[in-house]
């Protein structure tokens, strides 16, 4: 439960600086050429590996 929180977070927080927190485009300025669909697969990969490759859970 605790990584599902964790990765919800991650990508929460990615998702918010791109849209909402780098208005000037500096930090996400070398995506600025790509089309809309570029990178709507980026950050699907992107949530896709984060939730298929995470650590694995230690036992209690």
């Amino acid at each position: 439960m605790q990584a599902i929180i964790a990765t919800f977070i991650i990508i929460l927080a990615i998702l918010a600086d791109y849209f909402w927190l780098d208005a000037t485009k500096k930090r996400w300025g070398w995506m600025r050429d790509w089309s809309t669909l570029s990178k709507v697969f980026f950050f699907s990969g992107f949530i896709t590996v984060l939730t298929v490759c995470k650590p694995p859970l230690q036992a209690s």
